[in-house]
């Protein structure tokens, strides 16, 4: 049997290995043109002073919601002071706590202790930077099915949404996001909610192999030296995920 060569310790395959972290923002997002419309479109209104609008963001796993999302709020922080996106992920993020403190640090680039602080205080630190910047703040609540489990859903969004009236601040937006398809978000809102949550409904659907083979051979691209992966090798992995969605 031929001896497989090992890498030495100074050899690697990957040309970037952040590039296949789950958090990592592409450069070019690839096939969810008409989404990232829909949502800039619903942004656009904070970028020009008033107040943006409320979504929510339905499909499968790996449709490229948070992939998406995320892109855009990238560019809003590179590009804008006019509104504050913060990206919530509500698997790990489900107290009311929680999810200010991570609103906290998302605007103040400072991490929170998990202790020591009141909601109460957080909420109104939040509130002083939003009046200082004149900024709108838009809170993507990803896997917001989360919050409906631990029972915090309807206490986040009326809070969220309703800043403006105890604070003068421009009315914040909501991204909710979820991949259960089973599962309507707008009409786990009470009626409180309701009264200020009207989303826009933005659908993900699964790719397509081609869709598929073309997103992973720029991520192929950007990680990886040529050769580690053939293209036979990237087709059939585009064309098993394909059939696994």
């Amino acid at each position: 049997m031929a001896r497989i060569p090992s890498l030495r310790h100074d050899q690697t395959l990957f040309r970037d290995i952040d590039v296949f972290e789950p958090a990592y923002v592409p450069e070019q997002l690839h096939h969810r043109d008409a989404q990232t419309r829909e949502l800039v479109f619903l942004i656009s209104p904070a970028i020009q002073g008033a107040s943006p609008m409320n979504a929510i963001l339905r499909g499968p796993p790996g449709t490229g919601k948070t992939t998406t999302v995320r892109q855009i709020f990238h560019e809003l922080t590179r590009t804008t002071r006019d509104v504050i996106p913060v990206y919530v992920d509500c698997r790990q993020d489900r107290t009311p706590f929680a999810v200010y403190r991570t609103i906290f640090e998302g605007i103040f680039n400072y991490t929170l202790p998990s202790a020591g602080r009141h909601p109460g205080d957080i909420k109104e630190s939040i509130v002083a930077r939003l009046r200082e910047r004149r900024a709108a703040l838009i809170v993507c609540l990803d896997d917001a099915d989360y919050l409906i489990v631990a029972g915090t859903y309807n206490t986040l969004l009326y809070q969220i949404l309703r800043l403006y009236e105890k604070w003068d601040v421009r009315k914040p937006g909501i991204f909710a996001v979820t991949s259960d398809l089973s599962l309507n978000l707008y009409a786990e809102a009470d009626a409180s909610v309701r009264s200020v949550f009207h989303p826009t409904e933005i659908n993900f659907w699964p790719y397509t192999k081609p869709e598929i083979r073309d997103i992973l051979g720029d991520r192929v691209r950007q990680g990886l030296y040529p050769g580690v992966v053939p293209a036979p090798i990237l087709d059939r992995i585009a064309r098993i995920t394909a059939l696994e969605q």
